[in-house]
């Protein structure tokens, strides 16, 4: 997962959804094995190197990075990590204001798949089921991203419920956040 270079607890939802969506957009491209949510994020605040991670994981280059969101402009710093031998294959730093948050997301992951020299396999990222809301409402999926990071915790699903049910408030077509929604409150009630 992509470290929460700002520091505030309240802002680990945005550097996870970042690095959520960065999973999924490069897992559409041929030929690369991209590790799942559940897995890489057992490595966060992690010690260890590049090669015992990757050894771990089964896989040859790592992506490390940091996210720091500052009103309303977002800094990306991503870095693709050779594991045989820790170096740096490839780094770039991203500025972008806040509200350019999708087309920063989509170019982060052609910037890596470019540098892995990768076809697509599904068309241009932005066409990727990614979990935004069609609408592009940034505030609708800020809520989302909020509504994952509290449930991936599993410790607080009525937090959860609670900025699913904003982000359906927002954008009542927002689909994957009236599924999320659902799966929580079922969660909730058992």
């Amino acid at each position: 997962p992509l470290a929460n270079a700002g520091g505030e607890a309240d802002q680990q939802f945005f550097s996870d959804g970042l690095s959520e969506n960065l999973i999924t957009t490069l897992s559409q491209y041929d030929g690369l094995k991209v590790i799942g949510r559940s897995s890489s994020f057992l490595f966060r605040d992690g010690k260890q190197g590049a090669a015992a991670i990757g050894a771990r994981l089964g896989v040859a280059h790592l992506i490390e990075g940091s996210v720091q969101r500052a009103g309303d402009d977002v800094r990306v710093n991503i870095e693709l990590v050779r594991v045989a031998d820790g170096s740096t294959v490839w780094a770039r730093r991203f500025d972008r204001p806040y509200q350019d948050l999708f087309a920063l997301q989509d170019d982060i992951a052609l910037a890596v798949a470019g540098a892995l020299q990768l076809r697509v396999l599904h068309g241009m990222p932005g066409a990727i089921e990614t979990g935004r809301p069609a609408s592009g409402n940034l505030a609708a999926y800020s809520a989302y991203l909020q509504g994952t990071w509290y449930m991936s915790g599993g410790e607080n699903v009525a937090k959860a419920i609670e900025r699913f049910s904003e982000a359906t408030r927002l954008d009542p077509n927002y689909t994957q956040a009236w599924s999320w929604l659902a799966f929580q409150r079922l969660l909730h009630a058992n």
